[in-house]
């Protein structure tokens, strides 16, 4: 089925709130899978589309659209298991891969440090420090590995200032070059402890255009997600959450974006809550080839956090997903590292 027949299809279904069991229906009438070219993404469908579509419904259709593959409708997430790292004020967290682990940022210290990626056997970690003292890395509150440069992104909460470290292996070990000022995003806001508090980049692969973006979030009031270009920090859109989003997440503590499917996950510390949305681009005329002028932000689910182990408030502040589909916590409240999982439907 090509696309411009399957957008028909979606035509024709309820102008709003199609559930999963529409989306069935409509799969039972083509009488077989959809198979996509290569490259071509489920927000192509869905440009002014997507509200045609409760959350069970979006989830539907991508498992249709992607049968087989990793981008597929998931369940709420739920904890694992929960790991020690007896890092005080760890407040963002970036996951580099199995073999490397994680790179986890102190604010209040301004350190970088290394978590080795958990075998299930050690649960109290031995995190090292991969730098410190670096006076221009203040204030730190987001932190991103991008793998198609191999480089590690951090983002000050106050300044808006985005500094690229090199991200290096030599004989195994995992280094980090020296901080190099990438630029500076907007100040928002005058409120204090209310600037950013996430960042993360949608690869090139899970662009709608092919173009890598930086997605920065922003916790002041409203809450809101600035789009970047993600290579001159040139700023595209800025992105309100939607009421659901809005009034479920009491504030914003982190974000990432899911590699294997191009969803944006959002983290609140207050509402001990993850939000997990789709990006859907908007065009200047039809296509694939058409500019992207702007984003929406479509509510896909959300999954709630355990509470604390100890006597502090759990406090999670970062937020990674790993190359395997796992989502990692990091807590200050607590120390710890929660790892989260989501059983596939098929």
């Amino acid at each position: 089925m090509s696309v411009s027949r399957l957008q028909n299809a979606i035509d024709s279904l309820p102008a709003h709130g199609a559930t999963d069991q529409d989306v069935r229906r409509l799969e039972e009438a083509t009488g077989r899978r959809v198979k996509l070219g290569e490259g071509a993404l489920l927000q192509e469908l869905l440009t002014d589309r997507y509200d045609r579509f409760s959350p069970s419904g979006l989830n539907a259709l991508e498992r249709l659209v992607h049968t087989g593959s990793s981008a597929r409708a998931r369940s709420a997430l739920s904890v694992v298991e929960r790991y020690f790292t007896n890092l005080p004020e760890q407040s963002a967290l970036a996951s580099i891969s199995k073999t490397h682990g994680f790179i986890a940022v102190d604010d209040e210290s301004s350190k970088l440090w290394h978590i080795p990626y958990p075998d299930g056997a050690v649960l109290r970690l031995q995190p090292r420090i991969l730098r410190e003292g670096d006076r221009e890395l203040i204030g730190l509150e987001g932190a991103t590995y991008d793998s198609e440069t191999r480089s590690l992104l951090v983002i000050s909460e106050e300044t808006g200032a985005v500094h690229e470290m090199t991200v290096r292996d030599p004989e195994g070990e995992l280094t980090l070059g020296p901080p190099r000022l990438l630029g500076q995003l907007p100040k928002l806001g005058t409120r204090a402890n209310k600037g950013y508090e996430g960042l993360t980049v949608l690869p090139a692969s899970k662009a709608p255009d092919g173009r890598a973006r930086l997605l920065a979030v922003y916790e002041g009031f409203p809450r809101r997600i600035g789009v970047h270009d993600r290579a001159t920090l040139r700023a595209e859109a800025e992105i309100t959450l939607p009421p659901e989003i809005q009034n479920r997440l009491k504030d914003l503590s982190g974000c990432a974006v899911d590699p294997a499917t191009g969803h944006l996950l959002l983290l609140s510390d207050e509402a001990r809550t993850l939000a997990e949305a789709l990006l859907v681009p908007k065009r200047q005329g039809v296509g694939r080839a058409a500019p992207v002028t702007g984003w929406q932000l479509v509510p896909l689910g959300f999954s709630e956090l355990p509470p604390s182990l100890t006597k502090n408030r759990l406090q999670p502040e970062g937020l990674s997903v790993d190359d395997e589909g796992d989502v990692w916590v990091l807590t200050e409240g607590d120390q710890s590292l929660l790892r989260l999982r989501r059983s596939v439907s098929s």
